[in-house]
């Protein structure tokens, strides 16, 4: 009988483990210049608003940086659906998703560069790996960050891409949304069904 009630609490918690995390933002019913509050993000860095049922971050924004507080993820996955747009004649810049974040600097990314070709891979702004990628202003691609204890993956659109180890590894956090500029500031990042 003990050996049973033990089964039972084991099965208990591990279903409560693997399920306690289950956050989904989407913003249409967002009002438009919402910072994001109203499903749950807090702005770390930089300018975000919702527009038309998506969150964007600001143009001429450096880095900019949004998480979803209260959750504390081990090993999840972090999605997002990400668009870059520019004006003709300027170099787009970078967005991504972010996961395990601690703090500032501290936490995981996948990093869809648009001026340079590359998905990377980093821990903060400090690159893990990276892999060229043909990656196209105006479309709106499915990126995941996946965390498995010290094992980072990377997906774009369903499709591994990226897969890493780090021997150091953040053990846990929260999950959020990046861009950051390389030099052309005038590029519009839009996030949409966020979720962990």
């Amino acid at each position: 009988m003990k050996k049973l009630i033990l089964l039972f609490i084991g099965i208990f918690l591990l279903v409560n483990i693997v399920y306690a995390i289950n956050f989904t933002a989407n913003f249409n019913n967002c009002p438009n210049g919402d910072n994001g509050s109203c499903q749950g993000f807090t702005p770390i860095t930089g300018a975000w608003s919702t527009q038309n049922g998506t969150y964007i971050a600001s143009l001429g924004t450096i880095l900019v940086n949004t998480i979803v507080p209260g959750i504390n993820c081990v090993d999840c996955n972090f999605t997002s659906k990400i668009k870059v747009t520019t004006p003709i004649n300027v170099d787009p810049d970078a967005a991504g998703v972010v996961g395990r974040y601690t703090v500032l600097g501290d936490y995981y990314a996948l990093i869809l560069d648009f001026k340079n070709d590359n998905v990377i891979l980093t821990r903060g702004l400090n690159p893990l790996a990276q892999v060229p990628f043909d990656l196209s202003t105006n479309v709106d691609y499915e990126v995941t960050l996946k965390t498995e204890g010290n094992i980072i993956k990377g997906y774009i659109d369903h499709v591994l891409i990226l897969n890493t180890t780090d021997s150091n590894p953040i053990l846990s956090g929260t999950g959020g949304l990046i861009g950051y500029s390389t030099g052309g500031l005038q590029t519009t990042r839009i996030f949409d069904d966020f979720s962990v």
